[in-house]
């Protein structure tokens, strides 16, 4: 292994311990709550999990992979089952932050 792969792994193995023990109730606790510790709102936002809607794409990104190891490291579960929770917790982020009760007060302002 090259000194800048070995050190690449040395990261992520780092990252991916780290992340692991944030812990949580269930499998879409964990996954929230290393997501909110990883992403703000914000950022959250223009970003899917397969980059739909013109959204950049987070699911090929080195930290979407050292979410679901740390998830997978803390629970007995699959790849595609934490990728399931992600992928909701990215379709709900413009709804955090009181972005819902913005949409809401839009529409009852709007004229019918």
């Amino acid at each position: 292994m090259s000194k800048s792969r070995d050190k690449t792994y040395w990261h992520s193995y780092r990252q991916v311990s780290h992340l692991s023990v944030l812990g949580g109730r269930n499998r879409a606790d964990v996954c929230r709550r290393i997501l909110k510790h990883c992403i703000s709102n914000e950022v959250a936002n223009q970003y899917s999990w397969h980059g739909r809607k013109k959204k950049a794409v987070f699911g090929k990104l080195p930290l979407a992979d050292a979410v679901q190891k740390s998830v997978m490291r803390s629970l007995k579960c699959t790849a595609a089952e934490v990728e399931h929770e992600c992928r909701e917790w990215f379709r709900t982020a413009s709804d955090r932050d009181g972005g819902r009760k913005q949409r809401t007060a839009k529409k009852s302002d709007e004229p019918s």
